[in-house]
């Protein structure tokens, strides 16, 4: 196979997966434990197993 096609297959091995909590483009966002709604966020939020009741979205 060719260079030019190499690079559009991709491997198992070359993938990285990264986790991104949807609090990251909330404009309460303190850091990954803390926003301006909750003094420490719940755990369902940071795992994205609920969605965030107060999220304001940057505009």
């Amino acid at each position: 196979m060719d260079k030019t096609k190499e690079r559009f297959i991709g491997n198992p091995e070359e993938f990285k997966v990264v986790f991104r909590s949807q609090c990251v483009e909330c404009i309460k966002n303190i850091d990954r434990e803390k926003c301006e709604a909750y003094e420490i966020k719940p755990i369902e939020y940071r795992k994205n197993e609920k969605n965030y009741p107060v999220f304001e979205e940057y505009n």
